[in-house]
Formats: structure tokens, C-alpha cells, sequence
């Protein structure tokens, strides 16, 4: 179980990455990529350049979300005045 959250979590990091970095998704078939991934933790998961994109898509989702819920707020907060 522990090995699937911390594939979940890196997953997520990598696609926050390639997305504040505005990096193509192909960065994560790079050889050096995969080198200094694998440095220090041989197991490590890197997804293909396919799952990145739907992560970097799901994150945009969700953020989205979150900023629609707050705007909600504000203007009835606002709005209450």
C-alpha cells in the first residue's frame, strides 16, 4: 500500500512540475531525466509521457475546483455585506 501512495504522490509532483516549469510532457521519456530520477532511488516509478498529461489535467481539474468553491465564497461573503 505504501509503494502505490508514494507512485500516487510522485505522479502528482511531477506533473505540478512539468506544468509550473511549462516542460513537454516527453521530458519524462529523457534519458537524463530517468538517470537523475533513478539516482537515488532505483525503484523509482516515472510514468510516461501519457500519464503525466492526464495528471497534469486531473491537477487542473482539481485546482479549478477549489477556485470556484472559493470565488463562491468570497461573493457570498461579499454579498452578506
Amino acid at each position: 500500500m505504501r509503494n502505490d501512495v508514494l507512485k500516487q504522490v510522485n505522479r502528482i509532483e511531477i506533473a505540478k512540475w512539468i506544468a509550473e516549469s511549462q516542460r513537454p510532457f516527453s521530458i519524462v521519456e529523457d534519458d537524463g531525466f530517468k538517470n537523475l530520477m533513478k539516482t537515488r532511488h532505483p525503484e523509482y516509478y516515472i510514468p510516461s509521457r501519457y500519464t503525466v498529461a492526464r495528471d497534469v489535467k486531473e491537477v487542473f481539474k482539481k485546482i479549478r475546483k477549489q477556485l470556484v468553491k472559493m470565488l463562491q465564497v468570497g461573493q457570498r461573503h461579499k454579498a452578506d455585506k
